[in-house]
């Protein structure tokens, strides 16, 4: 038995509705694409494109052409996941011990990627730009690549100035190296949507790049209702789906990528603070329009609920983190957890990455279902245990235990008197328990000394030869 999360929203006339509201976005709006040369690609592929001012449109039969030739995604085959990481952002780490909010520094950065390594359902994170403070802002994605490998994290592929380029590519040949793999598998990047249909010059330039030499190169978007989309839910879903579409086209000229896959990471604007709300239950209304559209196209779905807006370990934290990663299940598909994170992504919290593992592991053992055949089914021994008795001693308890229970860490395992006589421990003093527990247990070097000091010397020509 596997569990099957899908919670269709739409009727029939509604897929039709939005469906309709797409095209239109795509054929009659456009996007705004900054730069020539991928333009000019496009206009070869189909796209119409209005070279002067900068937009490419897609017609109604080239939108039915395009997902005729997609890939299907076979949802039926698919089962829910849940991928957990640490990542860790430019902001505030929150000390485990005092509860200040500090600035990041290499040794925090070590201390938090160890956690994560340590933890069973998280292992590991990525780097988005450079946390530290003090390095020079204009090598950040050099430093962003340089600390994740040191710590055994991946990088997120920020590149901000071409000129950077080449010591990228040195900086992977590296690491490439040391782990024995393609270097181009650590040369790609993601390039954002920095507003509403629009691809920016530099962030066309950087795609293009990588995609020309057969590096990974991805595109995403972060909208955000009542700002950057609609505030209506049905409008902000509907320009997820158009600016997906865009997405997946650019990447199918690029990259030859066959699939058709919608992204729903929309999430709402609080209008009263200008907040980027995200754990807010609009966000997992617009996913589940776009999950039904997916599933209406055969298309794979990106629905991610992986952040929250608490600003401390706590109730909070909690209740947000359940209802982003529930919620998100419940579109069918897959979600992602980031694991420590608060505040979206400007507070890095040990204590919450400990709270965040011990919640992924029960998901995952809900998510993983169950066995229905004759010997989990027990009709066995319920026969020779009979009415009146107990099950605890028998083999069959014995034997199944272990593969059927989820085994917490931090959840309450006793009644309240042996909780009480145990010394009361709440899950906070736990987590900060276990993060001691870690911090103090030898670590060895992820990154090679000879490879740690190659790339500080590509750092430092790079820092020479761009004054």
């Amino acid at each position: 038995m596997r569990i099957r999360t899908y919670t269709r929203v739409l009727d029939n006339g509604e897929i039709g509705l939005v469906h309709d509201a797409v095209i239109r976005i795509v054929s009659e709006v456009g996007m705004r694409i900054e730069n020539a040369p991928m333009l000019t690609r496009l206009a070869e592929a189909g796209v119409q494109v209005d070279m002067p001012n900068q937009m490419a449109r897609l017609s109604p039969a080239f939108v039915e052409r395009f997902m005729a030739d997609s890939r299907p995604f076979d949802w039926e085959a698919y089962a829910p996941r849940l991928s957990t990481y640490a990542p860790i952002r430019m902001g505030w780490y929150l000390d485990p011990d005092s509860g200040e909010y500090l600035p990041w520094t290499q040794e925090r950065l070590a201390s938090y990627a160890k956690l994560a390594r340590a933890l069973e359902h998280v292992g590991g994170g990525d780097v988005l730009g450079c946390p530290v403070d003090g390095l020079p802002h204009k090598l950040h994605p050099l430093y962003e690549r340089y600390l994740a490998w040191k710590n055994g994290y991946r990088d997120a592929g920020s590149i901000w100035d071409m000129r950077l380029c080449p010591y990228i590519l040195d900086m992977c040949r590296v690491i490439a190296d040391v782990q024995h793999r393609d270097f181009r598998n650590y040369a790609g990047t993601i390039a954002h949507f920095a507003t509403t249909l629009t691809l920016r010059a530099g962030e066309a330039e950087q795609y293009l790049y990588c995609a020309e030499r057969g590096f990974p190169a991805h595109l995403c978007h972060m909208p955000m209702a009542g700002c950057t989309a609609p505030v209506t839910v049905a409008g902000a879903a509907a320009l997820a789906i158009a600016e997906s579409l865009f997405m997946d086209v650019i990447s199918r000229v690029f990259t030859g990528a066959d699939t058709l896959t919608l992204r729903a990471i929309t999430v709402p604007m609080d209008l009263r603070s200008l907040m980027y709300a995200s754990a807010r239950p609009e966000a997992a209304l617009i996913a589940m329009v776009v999950a039904d559209m997916a599933r209406h196209y055969r298309a794979a779905l990106v629905a991610s609920g992986s952040v929250i807006d608490a600003k401390q370990p706590g109730a909070e934290a909690g209740a947000q983190r359940a209802f982003n990663t529930l919620s998100r299940l419940m579109c069918g598909g897959g979600t992602d957890l980031a694991a420590g994170l608060l505040s979206m992504d400007e507070i890095g919290s040990p204590l919450q990455m400990i709270l965040d593992n011990e919640y992924a592991g029960a998901v995952k053992r809900l998510i993983r279902g169950c066995d229905i055949n004759e010997e989990t089914l027990g009709v066995q021994v319920i026969k020779e245990v009979g009415p009146g008795g107990l099950f605890t001693d028998r083999e069959h308890t014995a034997i199944h235990c272990r593969s059927e229970y989820w085994e917490p860490r931090l959840w309450s395992r006793e009644m309240f008197q042996a909780w009480v006589s145990q010394g009361g421990k709440t899950e906070i003093v736990k987590a900060r328990e276990l993060y001691h527990d870690i911090m103090a247990q030898p670590s060895a070097p992820c990154l090679p000394e000879a490879a740690d000091h190659a790339l500080q010397a590509i750092i430092r020509k790079a820092d020479q030869d761009l004054r």
